[in-house]
C-alpha cells in the first residue's frame, strides 16, 4: 500500500511540474515567437556558423599564395561600377552595377587577371 501511495504522489508530482513547464513555454512563445525548447539540427548548425564578416581579400590571400602578375585591367562598360569583391577559390567575382541599374558578376582569376567569364543578371519577367 505504501508504494502504491508513493507512486501516486509522484504521478502527481510529475503532472504538476510538466503543466507548469507547459505553462512557461506558452508564455515563453507569446512573448517571443521564435522559442523554442528544443533546437533542431539546422538551427544548431546556423547558430554554430561564425557571424564574422570574412577578412578582407588582402588578408585572405597575400601576395606569396597568389604570385605576381604585373598590371591588369578589367574592362567595365561607361558608367559601370564596382558594387563588391568576392573571393572564390582561385577566382574574384566582381558584382558590378551598369549606369542603367543592370547587374552582372565578372569573373576573374586570382594568379593571372584574366577575365574568364561575366553573368549578366536580368529580373524574371
Amino acid at each position: 500500500m505504501q508504494a502504491l501511495k508513493g507512486l501516486v504522489i509522484g504521478m502527481g508530482l510529475l503532472i504538476v511540474i510538466g503543466m507548469g513547464v507547459l505553462g512557461y513555454g506558452l508564455y515563453k512563445k507569446a512573448t517571443d515567437p521564435g522559442f523554442k525548447f528544443f533546437k533542431d539540427a539546422s538551427t544548431a548548425a546556423e547558430t554554430a556558423a561564425p557571424t564574422q564578416p570574412a577578412p578582407p581579400i588582402a588578408a585572405a590571400f597575400p601576395p606569396s599564395k597568389i604570385g605576381s602578375f604585373g598590371t591588369k585591367s578589367v574592362p567595365l562598360a561607361p558608367g559601370e561600377t564596382l558594387e563588391g569583391v568576392t573571393p572564390n577559390g582561385n577566382y574574384l567575382i566582381l558584382h558590378l552595377k551598369g549606369s542603367d541599374g543592370s547587374d552582372s558578376l565578372t569573373f576573374v582569376t586570382m594568379n593571372g587577371g584574366e577575365v574568364i567569364g561575366r553573368l549578366n543578371l536580368e529580373p524574371l519577367k
